[in-house]
């Protein structure tokens, strides 16, 4: 799900979008552009996130991230542990203040040994944790790597567990348009 993340995050960035498009602050116009890309067929993500579910989610997650991440995963299917653990996660990746991606990698890497490992999770909830590990590891990796003026968010992160969360939506999809709009929210 990570590389698939990076991969529709760089098409959308290098691509000659109309300006008028590829800068707008609309949560519909920035997941029409992202469902153009993830349903083409190199990419071929067919989970359609065109719902007035995923677009409330989207909105809450980057009018107010800690809130609704708290909400998203309180209210979810995840186990008790599942609820625990991902909290956990999410409040310790953002509270990384390293300069150096290998930490960053070599925590989330970690992490996600115990996940596998743990006897505490059921199936469902590492799906939905190591989906969540996956986007983050790789959406930090643009952000510190890349350098591309992507900056990473909890929204971005917990649009990707919303997505893992209904089985009708695209983890990478939630994921993208929650961070681009994050992302062109701060710029303007």
């Amino acid at each position: 799900m990570g590389r698939l993340h990076n991969e529709v995050l760089e098409i959308y960035l290098s691509h000659t979008f109309d300006n008028a498009l590829s800068n707008n602050t609309l949560t519909e116009d920035i997941m029409n552009e992202i469902q153009s890309i993830t349903s083409s067929n190199t990419i071929n993500i067919v989970e359609d996130c065109r719902s007035p579910f995923a677009y409330n989610t989207i909105n809450a997650l980057v009018t107010n991230p800690q809130n609704s991440a708290s909400d998203i995963i309180q209210n979810s299917i995840l186990t008790t542990s599942g609820k625990a653990s991902l909290t956990t996660f999410i409040d310790s990746v953002t509270g990384i203040n390293s300069e150096s991606y290998q930490d960053v990698y070599d925590f989330i890497t970690s992490y996600e040994s115990e996940i596998l490992s743990s006897t505490d999770l059921t199936n469902q909830d590492k799906r939905i944790i190591l989906t969540t590990s996956s986007i983050v590891r790789y959406s930090v990796y643009y952000d510190m790597v890349k350098d591309r003026d992507w900056d990473t968010s909890v929204g971005n992160f917990i649009g990707g567990t919303a997505g893992a969360l209904d089985s009708s939506l695209s983890p990478v999809t939630m994921a993208l348009v929650t961070g681009i709009r994050y992302n062109n929210s701060i710029d303007n």
